[in-house]
């Protein structure tokens, strides 16, 4: 037990959870917003194995700090830099050497029964201040996200109007630990979706969203970035596709109509599918789309049709090409091809902690050149196995010590031991 104890608080596994601390932030980080459900999946075990890990650094730091509160003594550090004897026969005490060195603007950092290490650089101590606090924002931006976030991702037809995002509405939703329901305070239409491609691959999609709050406002989504809307953030996921809307008359002239999401193909020219049954009948239906039926390899809805295949109790009705506005018979009843238009998928998040995580890291960016670009200056009072009183004296300058500094510092050393031993 107590030698998993000493592991745990070894400098080395201490710094690999400080480090695989940080990979998670970054990590979630750099999970794009806009992705879908794998994305969410993934932030969602991000979360779990983020909140284990500040949890496990706060009980190591917890028991570290516990441990040196009960070690006053530690190991001395090697010595470092310009070595002068101050005294060849020291029988006094180093209590009046620290005094003095801590008015003349040293810090005391660590003893032993013969040493003392003193640190002076003020910038560097503001530097680990500034870097410790903004390690502390990148963790607490994190924790906030953890607790209050939310996220989800709903997929919208053009035409479509959610008066309110309900709960229901979302496909996939990823919540903080003290969020069960998701309902942002507005809701949204989409007005028109335009899908860009290049050398035959996507570009951009621009949706055209009217966003139905207290403040009422058009706006347009893009791939580049997100809207920002009420405290809530849309972006834009890179999914799209079809929808056709199958109108299905009955004897007695009543329409039904049907709205079918077809997903896009994995590879081009294999057509939009999807499918299902038809609300009120027991017609199944297995749909495949092509935005041009003579050019299968097109993707612009120049002549647009379906490959359809309806079933009814196992038996087929018709399996067929079904062109945009064509009508085909279902024994007594008409189907009829009568509308389409694109569906879009969008992501809302709400409490991300995004501007506490960049100020986070700014600071632990500026903080981290401070302290590894400046390190302070250091003095080390040690007293030999021959009783002799030695001072070591180290810059991380060039220069090392200014001379002056140098020269000032000896002499009152030296003064203060004249003084000690009454000379």
């Amino acid at each position: 037990m107590l030698r998993l104890s000493k592991f745990f608080l070894k400098r080395g596994f201490i710094s690999w959870l400080i480090l695989a601390l940080l990979l998670a932030s970054l990590f979630q980080a750099l999970i794009p917003q806009e992705r879908s459900d794998d994305s969410l999946h993934l932030i969602r075990r991000l979360n779990g194995l983020f909140l284990l890990l500040v949890a496990s650094l706060s009980l190591v730091s917890l028991a570290l700090a516990l441990k040196r509160l009960w070690s006053r003594e530690r190991r001395p550090p090697h010595p470092l830099g310009k070595k002068v004897l101050l005294e060849p026969s020291f029988n006094g005490s180093l209590v009046p050497l620290r005094n003095k060195l801590e008015s003349l603007g040293y810090v005391f950092t660590a003893e032993g029964q013969e040493w003392l290490l003193f640190e002076r650089h003020r910038i560097g101590r503001w530097g680990t201040f500034v870097f410790h606090l903004g390690l502390f924002l990148v963790v607490l931006s994190f924790i906030y996200r953890g607790m209050w976030g939310a996220r989800g991702y709903l997929q919208i037809m053009e035409g479509e109007r959610l008066e309110r995002i309900k709960d229901r509405h979302w496909l996939v939703k990823e919540t903080g630990l003290l969020i069960s329901r998701f309902e942002p305070n507005f809701g949204l239409a989409l007005l028109s979706c335009n899908v860009r491609y290049q050398d035959g691959e996507l570009f951009d999609i621009n949706s055209r969203l009217r966003l139905l709050g207290k403040l009422r406002k058009e706006m347009e989504t893009s791939l580049r970035g997100p809207l920002r809307y009420q405290g809530f953030r849309l972006y834009q996921a890179p999914d799209f596709g079809f929808v056709t809307t199958l109108y299905l008359r009955d004897q007695k002239g009543e329409f039904i109509s049907a709205h079918y999401f077809l997903d896009p193909p994995s590879r081009p020219g294999e057509g939009f599918v999807g499918g299902g049954d038809f609300p009120g009948r027991d017609y199944s239906l297995n749909i495949k789309f092509y935005p041009n039926l003579f050019d299968q390899q097109a993707l612009d809805p120049a002549w647009p049709g379906i490959y359809i295949q309806v079933q009814r109790a196992g038996e087929l009705l018709f399996e067929g090409r079904l062109f945009f506005s064509q009508t085909i018979s279902l024994g007594d009843e008409r189907l009829t091809f009568g509308r389409l238009a694109y569906w879009t998928g969008l992501v809302v998040t709400s409490h991300q902690g995004e501007g506490v995580f960049f100020a986070g890291l700014l600071a632990a960016v500026l903080g981290a050149i401070l302290v590894y670009f400046l390190p302070p200056r250091r003095i080390f009072l040690v007293l030999d196995a021959n009783q002799a009183l030695w001072v070591f004296l180290w810059s991380p300058y060039p220069g090392r010590f200014f001379p002056q500094e140098e020269d000032f510092l000896i002499s009152e050393f030296r003064k203060v031991l004249a003084n000690q031993n009454g000379r």
